[in-house]
């Protein structure tokens, strides 16, 4: 509802022959481009079926593999791309918001984004570094550079006679080799 009552404060109207918003005669169109990896294609179609029922033409190209997503990239012809990383390490963040970041694929420049994320990377105090890091993350949300839509979850179950066991620092792989069973 709140979606719907800011397109229509922004002067997207709903034609009422077909319910499809349009402004000054133009209808409001958006293509997503999705990778194949993850959960990002079906992620793609609720977000193509939520702005449809917002009344939007959307388009949706999933692309095969990360070259051609970057292709896709690389022509411009998008409203939403989808790509994800992980890390433990909030430096990760630096290619995608600095302004010549491999990455930035949204386009934002800022000399103080940039100048925050290279002095969060210099830091070794982890209090200071925290509030850096707080810092860019407020940024990055009030310029609206990112649209968070999920996040992954690995729900792990172990029996307590199992002694040892750790994962990679993201969380995502464990390693076996100090494993025992009390």
């Amino acid at each position: 509802a709140l979606a719907a009552d800011l397109l229509d404060e922004a002067g997207w109207a709903r034609n009422s022959a077909d319910e499809m918003r349009s402004k000054d005669g133009n209808p409001l169109r958006l293509k997503i481009i999705a990778p194949t990896w993850g959960y990002n294609p079906e992620t793609a179609q609720l977000m193509k079926a939520d702005w449809e029922a917002l009344g939007a033409q959307v388009e949706l190209e999933i692309a095969p593999g990360f070259g051609q997503l970057k292709e896709k990239q690389d022509e411009g012809d998008y409203h939403a791309i989808g790509l994800n990383f992980f890390g433990t390490d909030p430096d990760l963040i630096r290619p995608f918001y600095t302004s010549d970041g491999f990455f930035n694929w949204h386009g934002y420049s800022s000399d103080v984004l940039d100048q925050q994320l290279e002095e969060g990377v210099r830091k070794s105090n982890s209090q200071v570094r925290h509030e850096v890091y707080s810092q860019i993350a407020t940024t990055i949300q009030t310029e609206a550079l990112l649209l968070p839509i999920r996040d992954y979850v690995n729900l792990v179950v172990a029996n307590e006679r199992v002694v040892g066991l750790h994962y990679s620092s993201e969380g995502w792989f464990p390693h076996l080799i100090d494993l025992q069973l009390r």
